[in-house]
């Protein structure tokens, strides 16, 4: 994959969450979203990755496995966000 660029970044605007959903709208959604991932991958799983390529925002161009290397990053990235708002003292317990 390429190199992330230094330094924070701000998310562009098509890709920014909204404010004001419930809870189970955005569990639903998320449970869709893996889904269909589930599906692509397993119906990409029979062509070569590296002939569909998309231009990224800050790493340029890229292919589709590379993508999805990259998602698997991020959604670790959110996961330890997540983990250390919940150690935070006074965070809500279940």
């Amino acid at each position: 994959m390429p190199a992330w660029p230094p330094g924070p970044r701000e998310a562009p605007p098509v890709v920014r969450p909204e404010k004001g959903h419930s809870i189970s709208q955005l569990l639903h959604e998320m449970r869709a979203a893996r889904e269909r991932s589930r599906q692509s991958l397993e119906r990409l799983a029979t062509v070569d990755p590296r002939t569909f390529t998309w231009r990224h925002f800050a790493l340029g161009e890229m292919d589709l496995g590379q993508w999805w290397m990259l998602q698997a990053h991020h959604d670790r990235d959110h996961l330890q966000q997540l983990r250390r708002i919940k150690k935070t003292p006074g965070f809500p317990r279940a």
